[in-house]
């Protein structure tokens, strides 16, 4: 501003004026306390109260914004916990709301802005599954509500991590109570080959693992010999038998899923199975035991219980089989040598009882129908009974020697061995160790179960192999309380 009010302009803009025609003359703003006293209630000081007033001359929460034609507008700027009633001159409303045209003052006059509390209002801030994160009850109204703490934050699943995007709604001015959800991007998670697992107790001891073929960008029925192969192996030296040798050839379809078995023996529960798939161009592996598998079972969550365990009585029987199972893996383990540092019944809450002979007959015959062995009884006379086996480092294989004592005995369906013939009954399941199997020996037919040759190793001088002939006795009746 220069002499005479002249205020030079540049097309439009404060600046050196280089042509005379760019400089304007518009009258100097006029100071307001040469023209009127306006007095207004400060709404940022806490020491005054409503009504009450102070001179602008002194200092008071006014802006001054200069329009086009040189009026001046006077705006009361009160705390964000007030509003604006409206001015007064003396108890007239002389203009409602916050803004005042200074030209509409015609004489001297005292005006008053008059505030109220603002109204407050609760705002709640929940997360994406509605649990609240924050709920602040006192947001003025006309305040823009802010969350307090850092950004919230959503857990992965098994598809998706996931990373704050926003609050739904979009967030306002309060205007009344308010309710905001946090909103995230799902960031899609590399598909797993390999997704679950499952034991299964008929022969040795089964471990399934279950394979997703969208993670090869495939459906079930697209998987075939050709597009999938896996290798098992032992991730460590200790086990006894060729894991490779006793997994099987061959796939299943289980719904969405494709399941591949590999077995395992009794002794081999901790042993870790190093198991490697390629379907497609997807290739996974990982190192998986059967204690493992128990290990989960263990820790399961009572939705799992329900959904996946069939409810809380058939998992009470199934805690009670993995314990049992795993123990006389332990007692197989102890009498084979195999891992005997990493026990499978490692802190279980479990501790066997003894069992006496009679308890054997009575599950034999329970199992049955009262029946019992009569390889005795229905001995040819041309054979002579050695002995039985339960051979534990294959597939429950429960095998009956004989030797030859005449020319009449048939060998026919017999596996020599040295100087004895043996017949067999191969993948046993747990449940079944009572059953009686038939034998077919020179023209005969035996009846024997595991149950029977674990009774006599129970008898035996040799405390390991007591306690694994009783093991499995316990094992065998679990395993009916549970499938049967």
């Amino acid at each position: 501003v220069g002499e005479n009010g002249k205020v030079v302009m540049d097309n439009g803009t404060f600046g050196n004026a280089t042509d005379a025609s760019s400089i304007a003359e518009i009258p100097a703003p006029i100071n307001v306390a040469d023209r009127s006293k306006v007095i207004i209630v400060d709404g940022y000081s806490v020491n005054l109260v409503e009504g009450g007033s102070i001179d602008i001359a002194t200092g008071g929460e006014v802006s001054f914004y200069p329009s086009a034609d040189n009026t001046c507008v006077i705006t009361a700027i009160p705390d964000q916990n007030y509003i604006c009633t409206g001015w007064y001159n003396g108890d007239t409303l002389y203009s409602s709301g916050a803004s005042l045209s200074y030209q509409s003052i015609s004489e001297d006059m005292t005006l008053t802005a008059k505030f109220a509390p603002a109204p407050t209002y609760t705002v709640t801030w929940k997360n994406w599954n509605d649990d609240e994160l924050y709920v602040d009850p006192t947001v003025p109204a006309g305040e823009t509500p802010t969350y307090p703490y850092e950004n919230p934050t959503r857990p992965e699943d098994d598809d998706n991590t996931y990373t704050f995007s926003n609050w739904d709604p979009d967030v306002q001015p309060v205007t009344g109570p308010a309710e905001y959800k946090a909103t995230y991007t799902a960031v899609p998670k590399p598909k797993k080959l390999i997704v679950g697992h499952s034991l299964t107790l008929d022969g040795n001891i089964g471990v399934n693992f279950y394979l997703d073929p969208a993670a090869a960008g495939l459906t079930a029925d697209q998987v075939t010999a050709d597009n999938l192969s896996y290798t098992f192996a032992w991730a460590n030296g200790n086990a006894l038998v060729d894991v490779a040798a006793q997994s099987e050839n061959t796939f299943t379809v289980e719904g969405d899923y494709i399941k591949v078995t590999c077995k395992v023996c009794a002794a081999e529960m901790t042993c870790g199975v190093n198991a490697s798939f390629t379907l497609g161009d997807k290739s996974e592996s990982e190192v998986y035991t059967v204690r493992a598998y128990c290990d989960e079972a263990y820790n399961a969550t009572e939705e799992q219980i329900n959904t996946v365990f069939g409810g809380a009585d058939k998992y009470a029987a199934l805690v009670d089989l993995m314990n049992k199972m795993l123990d006389y893996g332990a007692k197989a383990q102890t009498v084979f040598s195999i891992k005997t540092y990493d026990l499978a019944n490692h802190d279980l809450d479990y501790g066997m009882q003894a069992v006496a002979p009679d308890d054997f007959v009575n599950a034999i015959k329970s199992a049955n129908d009262g029946a019992e062995n009569d390889v005795a009884a229905n001995l040819p006379d041309s054979a002579g009974f050695k002995t039985a086996s339960l051979v534990f480092l294959s597939e429950n294989t429960l095998r009956l020697y004989f030797e030859k004592k005449t020319d009449a005995f048939s060998t026919a369906g017999l596996t020599k061995w040295n100087e004895y013939y043996y017949a067999q009954v191969t993948d046993i399941p747990a449940a079944e160790l009572d059953t009686l199997q038939a034998f077919s020996v020179s023209g005969a037919t035996l009846h024997y179960s595991a149950l029977d040759y674990a009774k006599a190793l129970s008898a035996s001088d040799n405390a390991n192999n007591a306690a694994l002939g009783q093991a499995t006795y316990w094992y065998n009746q679990a395993a009916n309380a549970y499938f049967i």
